[in-house]
């Protein structure tokens, strides 16, 4: 038995709605989705680096003095404390400080002793180069770097051989040692916070 017409009609109608909607869904945009804002964090500022000019008595330090103590002991790990606290006993912060026996600038470095060492490392060109602050500062943090290794690490150790022997060299340690606990409260470090030095109890 033949089916009617109208169900041959009926039928293509039904194909035709369903290739209709497929394509519709096939070819209409997207829908609309709300952007959502990622939560925002604050990253907190480093706090600023502790101003070591404060210190100087000379009352006209080089210009940038704290930043470059700063930089010149991060280079070489050194606490920038013990770096300042050098250039404050040993020059008041002049630049200019010549010594009885010839010692130069903010460390008072003295180039009988040194001058070769500091030429081999590349941290001078000639003695006059010591007279420039930044120079003298990473002349000085090899000086005190080398005193600390010499210490095995004991800080007020290598305060007294910063400044040479006997009695006075001692006297001279013990009195850096005084001062930075006056200054800063705490027991000198020449590596802030590092595990294995031994801090300035008795040298």
């Amino acid at each position: 038995m033949s089916r009617p017409h109208w169900w041959a009609v009926g039928q293509w109608v039904v194909a035709l709605a369903l290739t209709s909607g497929f394509l519709l869904l096939a070819f209409s945009p997207p829908p609309e989705v709300e952007a959502v804002e990622a939560p925002a964090f604050d990253i907190p500022e480093a706090p600023p680096l502790e101003d070591l000019a404060v210190h100087c008595e000379w009352p006209f330090p080089p210009e940038g003095f704290s930043d470059m103590v700063h930089q010149v002991a991060a280079e070489v790990q050194l606490n920038p404390r013990v770096l300042a606290l050098t250039v404050y006993r040993e020059s008041k912060c002049n630049a200019s400080a010549r010594g009885g026996v010839g010692e130069i600038g903010l460390g008072q470095i003295y180039p009988a002793v040194w001058e070769s060492t500091l030429k081999k490392q590349g941290i001078i060109t000639s003695v006059d180069d010591l007279y420039d602050p930044e120079v003298n500062l990473r002349a000085t943090a090899y000086v005190l770097n080398d005193a600390f290794k010499s210490s095995r690490g004991k800080a007020v150790d290598a305060l007294r051989i910063y400044n040479g022997r006997g009695k006075r060299a001692i006297r001279y340690s013990f009195q850096q040692r005084d001062r930075y606990r006056a200054l800063w409260g705490e027991d000198v470090s020449f590596r802030s916070g590092s595990v294995g030095e031994v801090r300035a109890g008795t040298p």
